[in-house]
């Protein structure tokens, strides 16, 4: 079942919601020419055919075929190919117009607080393969997806976004859709796209079935999963946006690397959000951000030796799962207990909740019985 990934991004400055995300094509003749102008919401795009010249009043993100993402300086010229990636952020200004004397093709995933307009400049056409209204979006930073999937007859698979949004348009062939819970819809090819706006989506209920022919879409809002059926070979681009799991892990690891194991305190007002909830305090833990920075200072002081080492750690969603280990010589007063001299061992499991680019929750169990019977305080 081959897989083409076309763009995969992470993300920022998603307008409120409710809002729209599309699928959609975008086709400039040559000599077309767009800008200077602003759209409402981030479009992250992928070159399909010919060349193309940007110019943002601001930054853009470029990925040119497997090199590293890069930020392109604002006001100045670069070209994007057949291959690139490009990410043009919300009301960033820019102008783009094609190279040469062939067509320039691109598609890609955009969201706006409205419904997208439908006219552009001349010799540019703009096409919504998919369209759909989400009551929610994910928490940024967000990966946003885009990829072609081709199906044998017959073949299936799940599709399940539980913390994001996903959409469906179908190129070629049959597939059949279940729905697990409602909310899902689909659009016909009959009245979607140009040159009017997309019709009335059709609902699919809880554990109905549907089957969409070629030009057909789907919305399928967070929570909700698909099973998808092949009917003879299809072909069908799938564009999703959840939270970005590598990018909150980082953030979470900061914290026990560079903040708890790297003895920088001062780095939790950056990573903990200001209204910061710990759901396990500690006897005498002050709450909030406070009450993290209070922790790290005491254990650095009752164990200056010590080090902290990630176990495991889980991503799903906005949700980090980790389990560390903190070893150390107890040499000051922790918990009320005078300094023992002792080698320690705690073991720890938290959860904490990112968003927004912070850490906004914490739960957590810390060790302190078996912390306990190392210092001689329990037998």
């Amino acid at each position: 079942m081959p897989e083409s990934v076309l763009v995969r991004q992470t993300i920022g400055g998603l307008p409120p919601a409710p809002a729209f995300a599309a699928v959609a094509r975008f086709v400039y003749q040559p000599g077309a020419v767009f800008g200077p102008a602003a759209g409402t919401g981030p479009v992250c795009m992928y070159i399909e055919a010919g060349g193309m010249t940007f110019t943002g009043q601001g930054p853009l993100l470029l990925t040119s075929g497997a090199a590293e993402p890069r930020w392109m300086p604002s006001g100045i010229g670069f070209q994007v190919v057949a291959g690139d990636q490009l990410v043009v952020p919300g009301n960033v200004t820019h102008s783009a117009s094609t190279i040469g004397t062939d067509p320039a093709s691109m598609v890609g995933v955009a969201m706006f607080p409205s419904a997208p307009p439908l006219q552009f400049p001349p010799g540019i056409s703009f096409e919504a393969l998919a369209l759909g209204q989400f009551d929610s979006l994910p928490g940024e930073p967000v990966l946003v997806e885009l990829d072609r999937h081709e199906l044998p007859d017959g073949a299936t698979r799940p599709i399940s976004r539980p913390a994001g949004f996903t959409l469906l348009h179908l190129e070629s062939g049959s597939l059949g859709i279940d729905a697990d819970l409602p909310g899902a819809a689909v659009v016909r090819a009959a009245a979607a796209g140009p040159p009017g706006p997309p019709g009335p989506p059709e609902p699919i209920p809880a554990g109905g079935h549907v089957v969409l022919a070629a030009g057909d879409a789907a919305s399928v809002p967070a929570g909700v999963g698909l099973a998808v059926r092949a009917i003879g070979p299809t072909s069908y681009l799938q564009a999703s946006a959840a939270p970005d799991a590598a990018s909150r892990r980082a953030l979470v690891n900061q914290y026990y690397y560079d903040a708890w194991d790297g003895r920088n305190p001062a780095l939790v007002d950056q990573l903990f959000a200001p209204g910061f909830l710990n759901h396990h305090l500690l006897n005498g833990q002050a709450g909030g951000r406070a009450g993290v920075r209070q922790l790290l200072e005491t254990l650095h002081k009752a164990f200056p030796d010590g080090s902290l080492s990630v176990d495991l750690q889980l991503a799903q969603a906005d949700q980090v799962v980790t389990r560390h280990t903190f070893r150390g010589t107890h040499q000051g007063r922790f918990m009320g207990v005078p300094a023992t001299g002792r080698q320690v061992r705690i073991t720890g499991i938290d959860l904490h909740t990112v968003e927004a680019g912070a850490i906004q929750q914490a739960w957590g169990y810390l060790d302190l019985a078996g912390l306990a019977r190392q210092l001689g305080v329990l037998s």
